[in-house]
């Protein structure tokens, strides 16, 4: 077995280990991301991300645009539906709050529906492209 050495360790290429990788990498700290999965699981997972959650992005140094472009499109992703089953008709479905224009007097980023996988994505992206780049392991 192959001794690392590492300033900060973090167990898990989630959203949260990611995110903490890019903080302390754009720090200049030295950061080695430890995952079992050997790629990204597509299995489904959370998706959306609220105003506070973006406004943390922002601060990270994060793509923007590019979080955005990876979102469900608004007119698609602005609504929980709710079903029986994938071939039933729905039962009904409640709008997301937070993301009508009206939010945008308190914060730049309306809540948006993103799937979880492709927020790991934009996320290890960025972190890879750190100075300092975090080894992410697998």
């Amino acid at each position: 077995m192959k001794e690392i050495q590492t300033t900060v360790l973090i167990v898990g290429g989630g959203p949260v280990g990611l995110l903490g990788a890019q903080l302390l990498a754009r720090r200049g700290i030295e950061v080695l991301v430890a995952e079992k999965y050997p790629q990204r699981l597509d299995s489904p997972k959370a998706h959306a991300l609220n105003p506070r959650s973006l406004e943390i992005c922002a601060a990270a140094g994060l793509p923007m645009d590019e979080i955005h472009a990876q979102a469900t499109r608004k007119a698609d992703g602005a609504h929980v539906w709710m079903m029986e089953t994938l071939s039933a008709p729905p039962i009904g479905r409640i709008a997301y709050e937070r993301q009508d224009d009206a939010v945008r007097a308190v914060t730049p980023w309306p809540l948006i529906n993103i799937a979880q996988p492709q927020f790991e994505e934009v996320l290890e992206g960025a972190v890879r492209g750190q100075p300092v780049s975090p080894c992410v392991t697998g």
